[in-house]
C-alpha cells in the first residue's frame, strides 16, 4: 500500500474540522510515523476524537499522558519511614494503595546500611534488594544461604520470612528495595548498567528508576512522551506488551503483576 502525503490526501477529509493546534499535531505526527493510508486514517480518527473531547492545547499534552496512567514521583514526594527494627530509616518511594508498613501489596524504597546487623522481619513478603551505591554487602539468610552484592545494580532475592543478616564489605552502602506480598503480587526486575533501549513488558504496574542520568519514555513508534530526571521514579499502570520503550542507562525496571489464584 502506498505511503500517504498528509497535506494533500488526509488533511481535507480527516483534519478539516479539527482545531488548528490539533491539525498541526497531526501534520507532525503523520510525517514521523510513515504509516500506510489505512493505518494513518484509523489512528488519526481515534486521536482526533480524544483531542477534541479534551480540548488540548498544542503545547500541553499532560492529559494525553494521563490517559496512559503515568505518574512521575519526584524526590520531594518520597517519605522517610523508620525501620521496623528501629535501627535506621528508609526512604519510601511508592507503596500500594492504602498500604502501611505493616500491611501492603507492594512497596519500593531506598535505604542506607552503615553497620552490620539483622534485617527487619517481613514475614509474608518477598524481598528484592539492589545495590545502588557503596562497596558491597554480604547477606546471610538463615545461617546457610548467602548473597554477595559487590557490583552496582546486582540483585538479591530472598524471603522476608528468613533471618537475614547483612555484613558490609567496606563502608556504608545504599540499596534499592522492592517488597511484594507473597499471596498477591510478584516482582520481575531487570537492571541495565549501560545506555540501552528497553521495550516494556505488560504489567499491572511498571516502575523505572535511573541512578545517574535522565531517561526517556517513548511510544514504540519513537514518539517521545516524557523525559524523567535521575532520582525520580516513573510509574506506569496497566501497560501492554511492547507499548512503551525506555531509553537510558543505569536503570532499574520493575514489573509488578498480580498473582492468579
Amino acid at each position: 500500500m502506498p505511503r500517504l502525503n498528509l497535506e494533500k490526501s488526509v488533511e481535507p477529509t480527516v483534519i478539516a474540522q479539527s482545531t488548528e493546534s490539533t491539525r498541526l499535531f497531526w501534520i507532525f505526527r503523520t510525517y514521523r510515523m510513515g504509516d500506510t493510508i489505512s493505518s494513518q486514517i484509523s489512528r488519526k480518527t481515534l486521536y482526533l476524537q480524544h483531542f477534541e473531547q479534551s480540548r488540548y492545547d498544542s503545547t500541553d499534552f499532560s492529559r494525553f499522558k494521563e490517559s496512559h496512567m503515568k505518574k512521575i514521583i519526584t524526590p520531594d514526594q518520597f517519605k522517610n519511614i523508620p525501620w521496623k527494627n528501629g535501627k535506621g530509616t528508609t526512604t519510601e518511594l511508592a507503596i500500594s494503595k492504602n498500604g502501611t508498613l505493616e500491611n501492603f501489596d507492594w512497596r519500593i524504597s531506598i535505604a542506607s546500611v552503615s553497620e552490620d546487623g539483622e534485617f527487619s522481619d517481613f514475614s509474608g513478603y518477598w524481598r528484592k534488594l539492589i545495590l545502588i551505591s557503596g562497596n558491597g554487602i554480604r547477606l546471610v539468610h538463615d545461617e546457610n544461604k548467602i548473597d554477595e552484592l559487590s557490583d552496582i545494580l546486582s540483585i538479591a532475592s530472598f524471603s522476608g520470612n528468613s533471618k537475614t543478616v547483612g555484613k558490609l564489605c567496606d563502608g556504608t552502602i545504599f540499596d534499592f528495595n522492592v517488597m511484594t506480598d507473597m499471596n498477591h503480587f510478584k516482582a520481575d526486575i531487570n537492571t541495565y548498567t549501560q545506555e540501552c533501549s528497553v521495550e516494556l513488558n505488560s504489567a499491572e504496574f511498571c516502575f523505572i528508576y535511573s541512578l545517574e542520568k535522565e531517561f526517556h519514555l517513548y511510544e514504540t513508534d519513537n514518539f517521545q512522551l516524557e523525559h524523567i530526571d535521575a532520582g525520580s521514579l516513573l510509574r506506569l499502570e496497566n501497560i501492554k506488551e511492547k507499548e512503551f520503550v525506555i531509553r537510558g542507562g543505569n536503570l532499574i525496571v520493575i514489573f509488578l503483576s498480580k498473582l492468579i489464584k
